[in-house]
């Protein structure tokens, strides 16, 4: 009998239903506050792409009779739907990430914890920079 293991008294494990928790309560009013925080309206930018480059494919596929329209609209969702694929494509590696640092904090392994949430910060820090990057790269502000 081991008598180390058996005079150590358990220690109270947080479950990972409370990080998720603890999560979406941390990141959904900052998420919301960036969302609301004034801002250059690169927007327009974005929509002069979409439009320049649907026009290009339109004038392209206008060789297809058949498949042209179909291709056209395809490219202008897929292209809509490119701001949305980022935010997921973040989010997953963010919640991937606290996951990778829940399982190092379940083996008790408190210094392999910092490795994942210092990929958290880095990764919330480059999704905010590169807003504001683009954002004065074609606006100014």
């Amino acid at each position: 009998m081991n008598h180390a293991t058996s005079l150590s008294k358990p220690r109270n494990k947080i479950s990972w239903k409370y990080v998720r928790y603890a999560l979406i309560s941390c990141f959904s009013p900052i998420i919301w506050g960036w969302n609301l925080a004034p801002k250059a309206d690169a927007a327009p930018i974005y929509d002069a792409f979409v439009t320049v480059s649907t026009t290009k494919i339109a004038t392209i596929m206008a060789g297809f009779p058949v498949a042209g329209p179909l291709f056209t609209t395809l490219f202008t969702a897929i292209v809509n739907l490119i701001p949305w694929a980022v935010l997921l494509i973040v989010g997953g590696i963010a919640i991937w990430q606290a996951y990778l640092g829940y399982q190092e904090y379940d083996r008790e392994n408190f210094s392999g914890v910092v490795k994942p949430m210092l990929n958290i910060i880095v990764l919330v820090i480059l999704v905010i920079a590169t807003d504001r990057i683009v954002t004065f790269m074609f606006t100014g502000a």
